[in-house]
């Protein structure tokens, strides 16, 4: 959905009977004035699933300056940082175009609470407010559901604890309006079968449910356990996901992989998804990683922690990701040149 000063929500409905877009719900304020107010430019509309057959819903994507880095284009990478602490979010703030919000970072990322999600919301606008420059806008806020830590060590990977059980899409489905009001605007999702695969149905039904919330889908690292990655993004890609997070390694142990094994699976990721689906870059990335890695992702996924503090909490580390936001930007603007 699009989000407007102060992060509040609009929707923009489209009726079949009347035609023509009827504006944002924003008291006074027309389409054109709050596109002029924000000074913002449509990336993409994106058609969500109607309440009933005589409405369509229509969620509009903007792409918008949000770093202190020189903003975002066309061809701008985006830094993910996922948190799951309120006191992170004004370092992040200033680094991320994306927040994804979880809880026990430390066990890599568990679903949090929608109480979470708006204390979290919270300390986001208060940062909008006071400490954003230049007009730039708080970052988007996405949520985590995954309900069991995945194991961090070990060659062989386990993807039975993306197999969701019986009652656990029903839930989902039951919370996301509940997300949606606590100000995320998308869910990150992970659901395999039993034999690895991605669980088309389980997917299909929490993209259904979340376009009806204005909110979009997108897959976490259970993508990199999926036998053909290539495959994968074509599937999630027409069942509605927009993107999917991969770090090349078959798990979350990177010692497993080579580096040019990792590097040939994420090439082949991002081939498949062309300009239609998001490769989101994971998995350990520091500056120096993006920069051998020498791929051109349209996103990049870190916590960007330090050394754990006395409490033993690694906490986020502004130096780590200052040095990842310069990589990433000096990387797209090479790709400027190399276009020019």
């Amino acid at each position: 959905m699009p989000v407007f000063p102060g992060n509040e929500r609009c929707r923009i409905e489209r009726s079949p009977a009347v035609g023509g877009l009827r504006g944002p719900s924003r008291k006074n304020s027309s389409w054109q004035v709050a596109k002029e107010r924000c000074k913002m430019k449509i990336r993409r509309v994106m058609r969500f699933p109607g309440l009933n057959r005589t409405r369509q819903f229509l969620s509009v994507v903007f792409r918008l300056p949000m770093n202190e880095h020189g903003g975002m284009d066309e061809t701008s990478g985006r830094l993910e940082i996922p948190l799951d602490d309120p006191r992170d979010v004004i370092m992040a703030s200033r680094h991320a175009d994306r927040i994804e919000i979880c809880r026990a970072l430390d066990r890599e990322g568990l679903t949090p609470s929608p109480e979470l999600v708006a204390s979290i919301r919270a300390a986001v606008e208060e940062v909008g407010r006071d400490g954003l420059d230049g007009g730039r806008m708080a970052p988007d806020l996405v949520v985590l559901h995954q309900q069991t830590p995945p194991r961090s060590t070990g060659v062989e990977p386990d993807h039975s604890i993306f197999v969701p059980r019986s009652d656990e899409i029903t839930t989902l489905v039951l919370e996301l309006p509940r997300f949606a009001e606590s100000g995320a605007t998308a869910v990150v999702i992970g659901f395999l079968g039993p034999d690895g695969t991605l669980d088309q149905r389980s997917i299909e039904r929490v993209v259904s449910a979340a376009g009806t919330v204005g909110m979009s889908v997108a897959f976490h690292r259970a993508f990199d356990l999926v036998p053909d990655p290539a495959d994968a993004v074509r599937s999630l890609r027409d069942l509605g996901v927009r993107r999917a997070l991969a770090s090349g390694v078959p798990g979350f142990d990177s010692s497993v992989i080579d580096f040019n094994r990792r590097r040939s699976r994420l090439q082949a990721a991002l081939e498949a998804g062309g300009d239609e689906f998001e490769i989101v870059f994971c998995g350990g990335v520091r500056a120096d990683l993006l920069d051998r890695m020498g791929l051109a992702f349209p996103a990049v996924h870190a916590s960007c922690r330090g050394d754990a503090d006395a409490s033993g909490r690694r906490v986020f580390d502004p130096s780590v990701a200052r040095a990842l936001r310069a990589a990433i930007d000096r990387r797209k603007l090479e790709s400027r040149s190399d276009r020019g």
